[in-house]
């Protein structure tokens, strides 16, 4: 199956709110304005990892696009 990756169901992939604040040393204030925001590319490798692989950097940046409405935002290749 081809999933379409958004910020919330990265999170959710890494094991929520309170998993991804632990696992970057965050607030969970901060992650929740993730979002809102997108992720910081600073924090891509851990959260990769964190999910165990389930999605990767192109997810990511394509997922970020959509919450900024971005070129990507459609799905458009970027």
């Amino acid at each position: 199956m081809d999933t379409t990756w958004t910020i919330d169901t990265i999170i959710e992939a890494c094991g929520g709110t309170v998993a991804v604040s632990v696992a970057l040393n965050l607030t969970d204030g901060a992650v929740s304005k993730m979002r809102r925001n997108g992720i910081q590319d600073r924090h891509w490798r851990v959260l990769i990892a964190l999910s165990g692989g389930a999605f990767g950097p192109d997810d990511l940046y394509r997922a970020n696009e959509r919450t900024r409405g971005g070129a990507g935002a459609n799905g458009a290749a970027a």
